[in-house]
């Protein structure tokens, strides 16, 4: 048994609740994709510096396992 609960007006009070947080949401979601870019590009940094020391050192590069279990 449920009980259901209907308030006049609901539907307003959601979609003002929508545009006054909007512009916060937009926000945090540029931020996100800010630190997105920013962790690419340091880990394409972190790489590019890899490969020159084991181009400086001749050392050849592997990809690491995928499987769980080392082989």
């Amino acid at each position: 048994m449920g009980i259901e609960i209907k308030l006049d007006g609901t539907k307003e009070i959601s979609n003002a609740l929508v545009e006054i947080f909007s512009p916060v949401t937009e926000l945090l979601g540029t931020l996100g994709d800010r630190v997105r870019i920013y962790r690419q590009l340091t880990l394409m940094r972190s790489l590019k510096r890899a490969q020159e020391i084991a181009n400086r050192d001749q050392l050849t590069m592997a990809e690491p396992p995928t499987s769980p279990h080392f082989q």
